[in-house]
């Protein structure tokens, strides 16, 4: 599965992060080290706290290494391996819905006919009442 998740990844030429800025910061702290990650240059402030960040694909690759790690390795700092876990495992599922075979998924021509970018959201939030 992991595997597949990068070789899925590597095919996406950038990727949508949103994140509460602690998040975002977490994830900074412990990707930059990759040697594959690089900030990016487009990094917006939303409301409520949120960051909005487009990866490229080669940062989501070492995104999507890194938080693995650290979920595995977490077991001194069970809130960054919480934080990762969850980073990892919302990463892995917008990368399952792209690429060949995948529901929906459009594939090889940019954003012709599709303006969509792979969007990965870490925001849960409550259902409202009454629904």
């Amino acid at each position: 599965m992991f595997v597949a998740s990068l070789d899925a990844a590597a095919s996406i030429a950038t990727a949508r992060l949103i994140c509460h800025r602690d998040t975002w910061q977490f994830l900074l702290d412990h990707t930059v080290r990759h040697p594959h990650f690089r900030v990016p240059d487009r990094v917006t402030d939303l409301a409520g706290g949120r960051t909005e960040a487009f990866l490229s694909g080669r940062s989501l690759l070492a995104v999507l290494v890194t938080t693995r790690d650290l979920h595995r390795e977490g077991a001194a700092d069970p809130v960054g391996r919480a934080l990762a876990g969850t980073v990892h495992k919302r990463a892995r599922q917008a990368v399952a819905d792209t690429g060949p075979g995948a529901p929906g998924a459009y594939t090889g021509r940019g954003d012709e006919g599709n303006p969509e970018v792979t969007t990965i959201v870490l925001d849960d939030r409550p259902v409202p009442a009454g629904s």
